[in-house]
């Protein structure tokens, strides 16, 4: 009888162990394909960047920080003939919503959306190395890992061709969003 009733426990120890190592089996599988191969990661990326809900993530963040780095009250005071000066706010409150509206067509269009897929494919490539040992790779901001935008914001920007300096206005690291 004793060792009837330890044959059940053991079972369930197996069955437990079993379904433990399906689990991590297919998570690894997962992460092979998805997250390691590089093909993959791009087809994924190419899929995001086409979704209507990342399309708006990826605007409102360009929007941020592109209002977090230019004054646009300024720039236009700085561009309008004294006499006009007192209009540069009413207009920079107009341009602030050209500046959403461009965002969000800049992320519809081809090629800003494989300029996206290149900068997370570049940002994969850099988590791979540092999987694979080589902590030099990829930099991390408050042990987070960031995809720099700064190439979609000086798309935005050209948009923009009365902004002066515009790439100056957005050094590395002053368009991230947190992954």
């Amino acid at each position: 009888p004793d060792r009837l009733g330890r044959q059940p426990h053991r079972l369930l120890a197996l069955l437990v162990l079993g379904v433990l190592l399906t689990v991590i089996s297919i998570l690894s599988t997962y992460v092979k394909r998805e997250a390691l191969d590089s093909d993959q990661f791009k087809k994924t990326s190419q899929e995001l960047i086409a979704s209507p809900a990342i399309q708006q993530q990826v605007a409102a963040e360009l929007v941020d920080a592109f209002n977090s780095n230019v004054d646009l009250s300024a720039e236009l005071e700085g561009r309008l003939p004294e006499n006009l000066q007192a209009l540069a706010g009413p207009l920079a409150g107009i341009s602030g919503q050209l500046v959403d509206r461009a965002a969000q067509e800049l992320v519809t269009r081809p090629r800003a959306q494989d300029a996206f897929v290149t900068i997370s494919s570049e940002a994969q490539a850099q988590f791979v190395k540092v999987l694979h040992g080589d902590t030099r790779a990829l930099e991390t901001s408050n042990g987070n890992v960031v995809l720099d935008l700064r190439p979609l914001m000086l798309r935005l920007g050209d948009r923009f061709g009365f902004i002066e300096g515009y790439a100056a206005k957005f050094p590395e690291g002053s368009a991230q969003i947190t992954i």
